[in-house]
């Protein structure tokens, strides 16, 4: 299905993060994953994502992407109750139906204030979409940032943002 993620320590604060990666336009199976959000909302590296995570037997506190991995990591987050900080990704609103399937208990308990979205205001990945109804989505003033690249901006918003990852 194309999914990459990492669980990472920090052996200072003993926390877990799940990082999961954004979009690599070279892969036809981050494309299709796309197309699949796009239309409906539905792709099948959720599924790779939370077999992942089950198989890893690591408690996850907090999970962050970018992009499609911002994506992936909200519906994760829900599903697995941890906390979620996201760059650039697409509103995450159309995953909850897909969830509902599986995992309703989940989605009817989850305290969505546990999700913060950082975009960029001129982002058309991070503006696509309606972010989940309760989460935190903060616009990112990009005018004035020297390093326009998506890394650039991703520090910027760090930056921005430092008392969300402390």
């Amino acid at each position: 299905s194309g999914y990459y993620g990492a669980i990472i320590r920090d052996t200072q604060t003993n926390t877990n993060y799940l990082v999961s990666r954004g979009t690599q336009v070279t892969s036809t199976d981050d494309l299709i994953a796309d197309i699949g959000i796009v239309f409906g909302g539905q792709t099948s590296q959720f599924q790779d994502a939370q077999n992942f995570l089950t198989n890893s037997n690591i408690a996850v506190s907090v999970g962050v992407g970018h992009s499609l991995g911002g994506y992936l990591s909200q519906g994760l987050g829900i599903v697995n109750n941890f906390e979620v900080i996201t760059f650039g990704s697409p509103g995450a609103q159309a995953i909850l139906n897909n969830l509902q399937t599986n995992y309703a208990a989940q989605v009817a308990n989850y305290n969505y204030g546990k999700i913060t979205n950082l975009v960029a205001e001129d982002d058309p990945v991070g503006n696509y979409g309606l972010h989940l109804s309760g989460s935190d989505t903060r616009f990112i003033d990009t005018d004035g940032i020297v390093d326009q690249t998506p890394s650039g901006i991703i520090l910027s918003a760090l930056a921005d943002a430092s008392t969300l990852i402390t």
